[in-house]
């Protein structure tokens, strides 16, 4: 499974940069998520 598909399944808003495997994400790993639940997925 996907990062996209575990993410969005979750209720959460995925915003993707580039074309590739995750590189960098908005959130630290571990990091509690806002009320918007917005994550920007930056990939190589």
């Amino acid at each position: 499974m996907d990062a996209l598909t575990v993410l969005e399944s979750l209720g959460i808003e995925v915003m993707l940069l580039g074309k590739g495997k995750v590189k960098r994400q908005s959130q630290r790993p571990g990091e509690t998520l806002s009320k918007t639940k917005k994550v920007i997925l930056t990939l190589s």
